[in-house]
């Protein structure tokens, strides 16, 4: 695990599955596309990051995984804080999808065809309903706010069971019928990070 400290506090933890994965996607896709993902990354975790020191609260820990980024944060307790800050990594997505689209109409650049595409995938697949997404999280603070914590658990199991079941049931379709195995590798990664964000592996 690479570590970065910063003020003498360690806020950004790398695990060899994330650079696993970065090497992976250098290797099959080019440095170009990497290029672009490592950019849509990093301008969705700046939302996360800036509705965070918006609403008055510290980031404790980044930690980069194979199955994406974690954030712990203090100091925004409340539910209102957590969906504004879960739903601010799809934003600034969707902004920087938008940018990506102007800037390629007027420079016709490859890679902000690339660019655009990948915002447009990190804003809809964070959207899901899923525990280990910003849908899901935010889904889970609004029911924990109007039905309760044991509501929201409740309803976050059975999308994350039914939700789960569709993306192996699409990647495994795929697979067979395409001979695609991305949308199967996906449903993986997807299924380990919401059994994960339950305590169900470490």
């Amino acid at each position: 695990m690479v570590d970065i400290t910063l003020n003498r506090r360690k806020i950004v933890y790398i695990t060899p599955g994330f650079l696993l994965l970065l090497t992976a996607v250098t290797v099959l896709s080019g440095i170009e596309l990497t290029a672009a993902v490592a950019l849509a990354a990093l301008v969705h975790e700046a939302g996360h990051l800036s509705a965070v020191r918006l609403r008055g609260g510290r980031v404790r820990r980044i930690r980069l995984t194979g199955c994406g980024a974690e954030l712990e944060y203090a100091g925004a307790p409340g539910y209102a804080d957590d969906i504004i800050v879960a739903l601010a990594g799809p934003a600034a997505s969707a902004l920087l999808a938008g940018a990506g689209v102007w800037v390629y109409e007027r420079s016709l650049f490859a890679f902000f065809a690339d660019l655009t595409a990948v915002s447009a995938i990190y804003c809809g697949l964070n959207m899901l309903p899923l525990s280990a997404l910003d849908g899901g999280r935010a889904l889970y603070a609004a029911l924990s706010g109007t039905a309760g914590p044991a509501a929201a658990d409740r309803v976050s199991t059975a999308l994350d069971l039914l939700l789960a079941v569709c993306a192996l049931g699409a990647g495994v379709w795929c697979l067979f019928r395409y001979r695609a195995a991305g949308v199967l590798i996906c449903a993986v990664f997807l299924l380990i990070a919401c059994c994960k964000n339950r305590g169900l592996c470490v």
